[in-house]
């Protein structure tokens, strides 16, 4: 059986998700998702400053990560942001517009979510 470093793939991996998010703005916060008791790596950032600080723009590896490689990032990456989903929320996605209550992504309020209604982001992935 082969043994897989995940330090090493966890050391790797930080310097590309840091180049993936170097040209996103706003500036993006690198994260460990856990979501129905599966991980994802991901950033959020937060899109309407001016509003709420709460509302932010989620984008999230497809596919859950290996639990040891979400210890070993937390290892490598002590600083890296860990939040919380809510299980009812359909996260299948890599790109979401959500609540951040308190380190809990959540559903937004009616009121954000008329806010981003007449306010709409432009989302260009290069």
């Amino acid at each position: 059986m082969i043994e897989v470093n995940y330090d090493a793939i966890a050391r790797g991996c930080i310097p590309i998700i840091r180049r993936k998010v170097m040209r996103e703005l706003p500036d993006p916060t690198i994260i460990l998702l856990k979501w129905r008791e599966k991980d994802y790596l991901g950033s959020i950032q937060e899109i309407t400053l001016t509003y709420s600080k709460e509302i932010v723009y989620l984008s999230k590896t497809s596919k859950p990560i290996p639990q040891e490689l979400a210890e070993a990032l937390k290892r490598v990456e002590p600083t890296i942001l860990e939040l919380g989903a809510e299980n009812f929320l359909d996260l299948e996605g890599r790109w979401h517009i959500l609540r951040n209550l308190d380190g809990k992504l959540t559903i937004m309020t009616t009121e954000q979510t008329a806010y981003m209604l007449e306010h709409p982001i432009n989302i260009t992935e290069i």
